[in-house]
């Protein structure tokens, strides 16, 4: 992934994003009547400008990290007598909460539509086979390997992101337990009961999941040869793509791992090998071909390749109705918004980890991954994305939207506005706060960077 694809990939991000949510301010003050004078997007120097009929500038500035509608307001500057009735500080206080309340509200309806997209397009995802480590938590309390997950606490999850997604539910809800549903290889469910009480949400503990024994099984193929390759000791035991590999030096084979390590330990040896094709039982003597390491290390080599896997064996494809992808748009992001608000809740008690801040660097590389890995997975980035701006937006930190909805909110309950000390003293403390907040985001960044 180069630097320039990442860097593309997060420009693109936060240009939607902005302008999206300033574009829910826009709308709802032209809406009212209030005059706009510039829509930005970014900060800084403009890098393309225009005006439109209605006078309202548009501009691209040169620093992507956040945009702006500057609307008509005798705050700022003197506004004359006949244009007071356009200013935004003339109108009452329910319209000014209304057009503060659009743009963290855009983010939303943006989010639904993106999880809807996303839902339409349909998404590849893998099924939930566990693979719990010998002295994990998962092992200790019946997990066997190769089990599968089909439900936790009792809801359908046979994939890895339903599997995450609800357990992570349960663990931001302060459950004590989570209960999985269990498929075993002979197709017969049965219930385990995890804890939950050894999950830390701290970055440096690592995948919540994988503290949890929850580690995904690689997929257990047959040892079926997909192809030979020529000249190799394979072809020289006249094995055929479609064949069956049974048993090779005295050990039986069941699954492709068990074959390529048995391989691996025989490098230069003549060993006895065995084999179907067409239910007819084969055997021959093999010479393993010997290839070196760096480190000295020797391992053998049959020259035989996988058969591909039936891919429905172990992923499922999840495609979605327009009318049902919308449903689950709006459910995907209300409870996106919701576990968002309480892991900054367990960040504010002390029970989740400061760590769990991101800051533009990890946005921006997270970004790249996601638009390498195709569109579902960027348009799912970006949900992701404009629920966190949509929910950080509403915090009620002066300089935030949040912020102004509080002061007004006040203004509208009271009769009258916040004394003009009163407002000043508390844009300093959310000014102090918010850069409190990117420092430590930064430095997050930062110290993942280095790790």
């Amino acid at each position: 992934m180069s630097v320039l694809h990442t860097v593309v990939a997060f420009v693109l991000a936060l240009g939607i994003l902005i302008w999206f949510h300033e574009l829910g301010h826009y709308g709802v003050a032209r809406a009212f009547g209030v005059r706009v004078l510039r829509f930005s997007v970014g900060f800084g120097k403009p890098l393309l400008s225009w005006r439109d009929r209605r006078g309202t500038e548009w501009v691209v500035a040169g620093i992507p990290l956040g945009g702006y509608v500057k609307m008509l307001d005798s705050r700022e500057a003197p506004v004359p007598e006949s244009e007071k009735p356009y200013a935004f500080d003339s109108q009452p206080p329910l319209v000014r909460i209304a057009i503060v309340a659009a743009g963290p509200l855009a983010n939303f309806v943006l989010a639904i539509l993106f999880y809807a997209w996303v839902a339409v397009i349909g998404v590849e995802e893998p099924l939930a086979f566990v693979d719990p480590p010998e002295a994990s938590l998962a092992a200790s309390v019946g997990i066997p390997p190769r089990a599968q997950i089909v439900a936790v606490n009792q809801t359908p999850a046979d994939t890895w992101p339903q599997v995450r997604w609800t357990v992570l539910q349960a663990i931001a809800d302060g459950q004590d337990v989570v209960t999985l549903t269990l498929r075993d290889q002979a197709a017969a469910t049965y219930e385990v009961v995890l804890p939950l009480s050894q999950v830390e949400l701290d970055p440096d503990r690592g995948d919540p999941l994988h503290q949890l024994g929850l580690v995904a099984a690689r997929p257990q193929l047959p040892p079926v040869i997909g192809a030979v390759a020529p000249d190799s000791p394979a072809a020289a035991a006249g094995l055929r793509a479609g064949d069956e590999i049974v048993a090779l030096a005295n050990t039986p084979i069941t699954d492709w791992d068990t074959l390529a390590e048995t391989v691996r330990r025989h490098p230069g040896e003549t060993v006895a090998i065995e084999w179907l094709r067409a239910g007819q039982r084969m055997r021959a003597q093999v010479t393993l071909e010997v290839v070196p390491e760096r480190d000295g290390r020797r391992f053998g080599r049959l020259g035989v390749q996988a058969r591909a896997p039936d891919r429905d064996a172990f992923v499922r494809r999840v495609v979605y109705a327009p009318t049902e992808a919308l449903l689950y748009g709006w459910e995907q992001t209300l409870e996106m918004a919701g576990l968002t608000l309480k892991l900054i809740g367990k960040m504010l008690v002390g029970e989740a980890s400061v760590k769990n801040l991101s800051g533009p660097l990890t946005i921006a590389t997270v970004a790249g991954q996601s638009a390498e890995l195709g569109w579902a997975h960027y348009l799912s980035f970006l949900a992701l994305v404009s629920v966190s701006l949509g929910v950080l937006n509403l915090l009620p930190i002066p300089i935030l939207d949040g912020g102004h909805l509080l002061y007004y909110s006040i203004e509208w309950l009271r009769g009258r506005p916040l004394s003009d000390t009163a407002q000043i003293l508390g844009q300093r403390i959310g000014m102090a706060l918010l850069v409190f907040l990117m420092g430590l985001a930064l430095l997050n960044d930062f110290l993942r960077w280095l790790s």
